[in-house]
């Protein structure tokens, strides 16, 4: 997504919450953020995207706050609660097929995005069933989607965070019910 002007504080919001969370003394904080907002400046460029930027500055936050994985107890936490919505959604979509099946996972997983720490729009596990049960998305493109996955041969999926990558196996476990040669990509390490 190409950076808006609304883009440029969440981000940098973030990044300073997370440098706030740290194990930093009061003044380590204090200069982190100093050097994390001079970074920022520069890392910001026009028609940049939003995650170039906040890979860049996430990137610099771990190096100031000498921590690899500032999210560690978060995903720990995410990923345990989404082992049991994830034995909900099982349970729910035991009693679909088809597309219908496809959707309810696919949405399972689109949503489950929002168990990102750093998305503006973050909820806990326990919203994701609710929101699937909604059915709103901005824009529904699910049945070209799967009339696609009935035509291709090859497809990638990239697993994302530690709670979402529960639900995303799912949709994995789904798109094996196509033809198709499926690579799974984990990101990150």
């Amino acid at each position: 997504m190409k950076i808006t002007s609304q883009c440029i504080p969440c981000i940098l919001n973030v990044r300073l919450g997370e440098i706030l969370k740290s194990n930093l003394s009061e003044e380590e904080k204090i200069e982190a953020q100093k050097k994390l907002i001079k970074s920022y400046n520069k890392t910001l460029k026009k028609g940049d995207s939003t995650v170039r930027i906040a890979t860049l500055a996430f990137r610099e936050v771990k190096k100031l706050t000498k921590d690899e994985d500032p999210y560690f107890d978060f995903k720990k936490k995410s990923y345990e609660a989404s082992e049991a919505l994830a034995k909900k959604l099982r349970k729910e979509i035991a009693k679909l097929n088809g597309y219908k099946r496809f959707r309810t996972i696919m949405l399972a997983s689109v949503y489950a995005n929002f168990l990102d720490p750093g998305a503006p729009l973050g909820v806990g596990p326990e919203e994701i069933l609710k929101k699937v049960h909604e059915r709103k998305i901005a824009r529904d493109e699910s049945r070209d989607l799967y009339d696609y996955l009935t035509k291709v041969k090859d497809v990638t999926f990239i697993l994302d965070n530690a709670g979402e990558a529960v639900i995303d196996l799912i949709f994995v476990e789904e798109l094996a019910r196509f033809n198709i040669k499926l690579k799974i990509v984990a990101k990150g390490k």
